[in-house]
């Protein structure tokens, strides 16, 4: 090999590394953001997230008593930030509580008993919540939560 051919061959292997590096941690991250649930323990599972925030009051009493370790003042309804997964199996339904100021976007994948899927995008807008439904599955087993964003 000439030292041109050499240069071009080492540069190439550091690509190829960088390459590697960049997608073994896109793929560490992603695994990261998955969240499963199992049948048949209801679900009130707290994602951290930075920064604080003020909700409404009516809102503040409906998620305050599964995040206590969040709250960072009851009179003016502030919370560290969070994002509230909860979901009852008894009622085939959950919802992906946003308490915080940005938008959220999840990907929900339900499985049945024949490990039949559904999945639905959930987009949650700050301070609000979203519903998740399982339209086609009678009876999930369990429910996997892709955080998106």
């Amino acid at each position: 090999m000439s030292r041109c051919d050499k240069r071009q061959f080492n540069k190439m292997k550091k690509i190829l590394l960088l390459l590697f590096l960049t997608v073994f941690s896109y793929l560490c991250q992603a695994q990261s953001n998955k969240y499963e649930f199992n049948c048949c323990t209801d679900v009130n599972h707290v994602i951290s997230k930075s920064g604080t925030t003020k909700v409404a009051p009516l809102m503040f009493g409906a998620v305050a008593k599964y995040a206590r370790t969040r709250i960072i003042s009851e009179k003016t309804s502030t919370f560290k930030s969070f994002v509230l997964i909860s979901y009852c199996w008894d009622c085939k339904r959950g919802k992906i509580w946003n308490i915080t100021d940005d938008l959220h976007k999840y990907h929900v994948e339900y499985t049945d008993e024949d490990d039949d899927k559904y999945t639905e995008d959930v987009e949650v807008l700050p301070r609000t919540f979203s519903h998740m439904i399982p339209q086609y599955i009678l009876q999930p087993i369990k429910v996997t939560v892709y955080e998106l964003q």
